[in-house]
């Protein structure tokens, strides 16, 4: 009777659906022999205290016959309610080839209750020279949902073979990844929510580095080897982090690592940036470059100093070649220094960022624009009065009157900015500066040939002071002279919309010119209009001015 009773209770053990079940189980480093698994049951909830207990009825799994220490502390319940995951090592003793047979029983009262077995086929891996590396990281963080770069070598063939994961050994404060629904945070040794709610465990031996981890994660693609064996992974800084990152004021260092076939990558610091860290430091770089402005005016002892940068002292007007100038100097300087917080202050890697090739072709168009406009402004003036005060008008016209050429280079100048800090706001800094197209690196030189273009064939005739430019009203015979550039023989001047119809000249030298008529005691303004011997004329706008209380010496 005793005979038939064990062989039913034999016979029903190996017949009987398993209480207990092995969902998934794989190798996470052969070099160390550990392994993770998922089980999963009916009784759900008896699973946790039976994985983290030393007591009786607790699991105890087998690897090709080798006792296995179940990682108690790594415990975590997975988005299925009936399934946990865990990690388990059967130490340096296990054989790297062939197949891995874990089996899972239950121990009670000394005796073991078969629940399930999985088997998996390991796959072979080379020697030492084969182990995966990362050189580095671009971008070295992020914020959640960020795309990042690894670069390093013998990452394999297979993007399946490949999990990325994080670690956050700064603090003893963690989230589980692996809970895609609502991640678990683990605060000061306490699980708080969906994580068996069971404090760690003090005589659990589970690595430090493996206690901390933050959960595990898929590769978004894998590249192929280049020349010297360089292989690029992608992938996504999880959206579970979101909430995590959020509640540090600007960056949260992590560590990472990516496992390859069971061979682990060394560990990798990676930095996790808040979503609003962009508005942080584009405020921390606009007070430090208005400082640096300060400085500047300190320095000079001049507050207002930037009208005087913008200033053609030769014709007393504003210079477009030095407006552009000086705003992509700005802007370029400006945006350098923010990605010099971002590499500095956020990422700590020790790394200048790079001025790429595209900008200091664009710095170069611009000042060889301003270089080309100075040279040619000292060879052909242009018809600016000296004696009137520089007005911001100046930039897109001449002596009062609208140029074209200087439009074109004003309009593309501002709208070149605008699309250049409206595209590095929304550009990931952390990568760099952005790259200014070629084709807007052609429009800008057409646009500055336009304007060097206009300046080189103008007129060669230029007028730059009247003198006296006050003349009274009870003056009859009136003699003034223009002071400029270009005067020859057979120049003749006029005035504009006024009764004075009869002028003379006489050409004391190319650079003076003597105009004498007869006044018609009218007050107001006077334009005066030079027709050269050849070639278009020009209009001297507001040259004279007649009043009648005008004392009779001005100059």
């Amino acid at each position: 009777m005793k005979l038939f009773l064990s062989l039913l209770f034999f016979f029903n053990s190996i017949w009987a659906e398993p209480n207990f079940k092995i969902d998934e189980f794989n190798v996470l480093d052969s070099s160390q022999g550990i392994f993770w698994m998922i089980i999963s049951g009916e009784e759900s909830e008896k699973i946790c205290d039976l994985l983290k207990t030393q007591e009786e009825g607790k699991f105890e799994i087998l690897i090709n016959n080798s006792k296995a220490e179940i990682y108690r502390s790594t415990v975590r319940k997975e988005t299925d309610n009936n399934t946990y995951k865990f990690y388990l090592s059967v130490g340096q003793r296990f054989v790297r080839t062939g197949n891995a047979k874990a089996e899972l029983f239950q121990v009670q009262k000394n005796q073991r209750t078969f629940h399930d077995q999985m088997e998996i086929k390991l796959k072979e891996s080379g020697g030492a020279e084969e182990q995966p590396v990362i050189l580095r990281m671009n971008p070295a963080g992020g914020v959640a949902g960020d795309t990042v770069t690894i670069l390093g070598k013998n990452f394999g063939k297979k993007l399946d073979d490949i999990s990325i994961h994080f670690y956050d050994i700064q603090k003893d404060t963690l989230i589980d990844l692996d809970y895609y629904d609502e991640p678990t945070t683990i605060r000061n040794n306490v699980i708080e929510e969906n994580s068996c709610d069971i404090a760690y465990i003090d005589d659990d031996k589970t690595p430090f580095v493996i206690r901390k981890e933050m959960g595990s994660f898929p590769p978004l693609t894998l590249g192929l080897p280049n020349k010297e064996g360089v292989q690029e992974i992608t992938f996504a800084i999880p959206n579970e982090l979101r909430e995590f990152t959020n509640g540090f004021f600007i960056r949260r260092n992590i560590q990472m690592r990516a496992i390859v076939n069971g061979r682990p990558t060394k560990l990798f610091v990676m930095t996790l940036l808040p979503d609003n860290w962009t508005a942080k430091v584009l405020s921390f770089t606009i007070i430090f470059t208005l400082i640096g402005w300060g400085i500047i005016a300190i320095l000079v002892k001049r507050w207002n100093f930037l009208p005087s940068l913008l200033i053609d002292k030769s014709i007393n007007a504003y210079s477009l070649a030095r407006f552009q100038a000086l705003i992509w100097t700005g802007v370029l300087t400006t945006s350098y220094f923010y990605i010099a917080f971002c590499s500095g202050i956020l990422m700590r890697n020790g790394e200048m960022p790079d001025f790429n090739a595209s900008l200091i072709a664009l710095m170069g168009i611009s000042y060889t624009g301003l270089l080309s406009s100075h040279f040619l402004s000292r060879k052909n003036p242009e018809n600016v009065l000296r004696n009137l005060p520089p007005r911001i008008s100046d930039l897109i016209s001449t002596n009062g009157e609208v140029d074209m050429a200087k439009v074109q280079l004003f309009i593309f100048t501002l709208v070149s900015v605008t699309v250049y800090v409206y595209n590095l706001y929304y550009h990931n800094a952390l990568k760099g500066l952005p790259d200014i197209p070629p084709t807007l690196h052609g429009l800008l030189l057409t646009s500055q040939s336009g304007y060097i273009g206009a300046k080189m064939i103008k007129e060669k005739i230029s007028v730059n002071q009247v003198i006296p430019q006050m003349i009274p009203t009870n003056h009859t015979e009136i003699r003034i002279q223009l002071v400029g550039s270009g005067f020859k023989e057979g120049i003749q001047v006029s005035f504009d919309e006024s009764s004075i119809v009869e002028t003379k000249t006489k050409v004391l030298s190319p650079t003076l010119l003597e105009v004498s008529f007869v006044n018609d005691g009218k007050s107001g303004t006077r334009s005066l209009v030079v027709i050269p011997p050849q070639g278009s004329s020009f209009t001297i706008h507001n040259a004279i001015q007649v009043g009648e209380n005008i004392e009779e010496n001005n100059s």
